[in-house]
């Protein structure tokens, strides 16, 4: 098939024609066929005095420069001829990274590093190695020289840089533009997706770095690996991070901490860096009971907003200890594996400024029967290691002796005579102690300032904590982001914001996935979209061999990446087509698809 012009008139056609072979009396003769018209040519040319040439031309090649060429578009005749064995001397592409490459656009980032390129005259390809960088962390997690050596894995040219040192300059240009990057991605989502922030979650976790030393405090600063409580129960120097979470688990920002920050101390000046420089006012801050204190209490209710922590009932005052213990005005469900209380109390807080302030806040005792077996195993390792650590200290690692001397009685006595005297020592596990608190076991306490919610959002909003647990655990496990292999804290910081954005892209698919796709009750998917897993080998296992550029798909459809497509309104045959339709096609927007 071949375009040509038609003169009808003082009007200029557009035909797509072919040629056909026919006999007549045993004469073998041509003829011209009518595929299609387009009508006045008039309608698509753009003032190019060779626009219809370009067309033509670019129509052999397989593109089509107007969307009605498209589904004419055929392989040639060459590529037809092409054999089973002529194929596998060609190696696949990734196709998949182009959801990528469009999500990485449409949040925004693109604009602030071209930006950042063209205002300080940058000469080598930042933006490219950004993409590369994040599109190789959400995809194949590896080094930063590793993810560069993949940059010839993708159907297009991702960079155009050619030396993989280059990536270290774009790390100090990424933590200059942390704060300006997550503030676009945000302004982003919210135009998109429209971002519910009414309900935020935070919470800590920590990473491990392979290094035998804690970096050194200067006079200005302090180090940012440091020997701290590793929730991996590492010897090594960790890092603290910080998250919140909006509603719809898609991720908000991250701070990052020296390893030696309790979780409590990290709540305040994450807000004050992002969640109140937002404005965000009216939000439920949710957290562990890690996060509570009275000065974050205070700044949270300052600010306009709410809490719902979880608090230690073994730190609690007696009263409230107490008023746990006691049976009265708890409701049971039927087979009394559960059971609630609530009331309203007033509380004071003291602010960072040491100002006392009087409030009242609502507290939610209730125990769980699968809460008080879970505690009930740890109790019985716990002993046996307070056994041990009674009888024989220095078998117990300094690590794990941390509150352990609490639960120890000390007596010297005189071993012939019983008498106490000040010569040798008894040590024993303080048993009376362990049976008042282990009264306690299966008991949990929520506390709220937003007195008006019932009992039951109050523990179904706690319970969502476990999203931002979920995001964790992609960052560690899919995206792995530890251990670390950079080692300045410009360089580190750069890190887990290439982290942070590739997470922020799983989570809005799987939003997307979840809204789109999980009204459908003919197709099955988590309540979150799809795991994380089967996101990551969907994309990575959608590649196609380029020949002549044609895309041809060699291996069967993925059920995967079909729902993930539909999910984003992208059609695909996953048939033979042009490169350069297929990029095309492959754009989407993260409107909600009407079905």
């Amino acid at each position: 098939m071949f375009l040509e012009k038609r003169k009808v008139g003082n009007n200029i056609y557009l035909m797509l024609v072919k040629n056909n072979v026919y006999f007549k009396n045993g004469v073998k003769k041509a003829k011209k066929d009518l595929v299609a018209s387009f009508g006045n040519i008039a309608n698509y040319d753009n003032g190019d005095p060779n626009f219809f040439e370009k067309l033509r031309d670019n129509f052999k090649k397989g593109i089509a420069l107007i969307p009605e060429l498209e589904k004419y578009i055929q392989p040639n005749e060459v590529f037809n001829k092409i054999s089973l064995e002529d194929l596998n001397q060609y190696s696949e592409k990734n196709v998949g990274y182009l959801i990528l490459y469009h999500l990485f656009n449409l949040l925004g980032i693109s604009k602030v590093l071209t930006l950042e390129k063209s205002r300080k005259n940058i000469n080598f390809d930042i933006l490219g190695l950004v993409r590369l960088l994040v599109f190789t962390r959400f995809l194949n997690p590896n080094s930063k020289i590793k993810s560069f050596e993949q940059k010839d894995d993708f159907l297009f040219p991702i960079t155009s840089s050619k030396n993989c040192y280059e990536i270290y300059k774009v790390l100090d240009i990424l933590d200059k533009k942390q704060e300006a990057i997550i503030s676009t991605i945000n302004s982003n989502i919210e135009k998109y997706i429209n971002r519910n922030t009414s309900l935020t979650y935070y919470d800590v976790t920590n990473y491990y770095f392979e290094i035998d030393k804690s970096d050194e405090d200067t006079q200005n600063k302090k180090g940012l690996r440091k020997i701290g409580v590793s929730k991996e129960n590492r010897k090594s120097p960790i890092i603290q991070m910080g998250m919140f979470l909006d509603k719809n688990s898609i991720p908000i920002a991250y701070n990052l901490f020296p390893g030696n920050t309790l979780d409590t101390q990290t709540l305040r000046p994450a807000m004050k860096k992002y969640i109140d420089k937002y404005q965000l006012k009216n939000i439920l801050i949710v957290a562990d009971r890690g996060m509570i204190s009275g000065s974050n209490e205070a700044h949270i209710l300052k600010e306009g907003n709410d809490y719902l922590f979880a608090k230690s009932i073994r730190k609690s005052k007696k009263e409230i200890k107490d008023w746990v213990l006691d049976e009265a005005d708890y409701i049971s469900n039927e087979a009394k594996t559960f059971k609630a209380k609530s009331k309203i109390i007033e509380i004071q807080t003291r602010d960072e400024y040491g100002v006392v302030h009087k409030t009242k806040e609502k507290i939610l005792a209730y125990w769980s029967k699968d809460f008080y077996q879970k505690e009930l195993a740890e109790k019985q390792n716990f002993i046996e290691t307070l056994e041990k650590y009674a009888q024989a200290p220095a078998t117990i690692p300094n690590s794990r002796k941390r509150g352990l001397d609490k639960y120890i009685i000390t007596t010297q006595i005189n071993k012939k005579t019983g008498e106490v005297l000040k010569t040798a020592e008894i040590r024993e596990v303080n048993l009376d102690k362990l049976e008042k608190e282990n009264k306690l076991m299966g008991y949990y306490i929520l506390a709220t300032s937003r007195l008006e919610m019932t009992d039951d959002e109050m523990l179904s909003t706690y319970k969502g904590l476990t999203k931002i647990e979920n995001c964790f655990r992609i960052l560690k496990t899919n995206l792995e982001t530890r251990p670390v292999y950079v080692r300045t804290e410009e360089h580190i910081n750069a890190h887990f914001l290439i982290c942070f954005i590739a997470l922020t892209m799983m989570r809005i698919l799987q939003n997307r996935i979840s809204v789109n796709i999980g009204k459908d009750k003919k197709i099955k998917v988590w309540n979150e979209g799809m795991s994380s897993h089967k996101i990551q080998e969907a994309l990575k296992e959608f590649k196609c061999l380029n020949i002549d550029n044609y895309c041809v798909f060699r291996k069967n459809k993925n059920e995967n990446i079909e729902i993930l497509l539909q999910a984003l309104g992208i059609e695909n045959n996953f048939k033979i087509q042009g490169v350069e339709i297929l990029k095309k096609n492959m754009k989407f927007t993260l409107s909600n698809i009407s079905r």
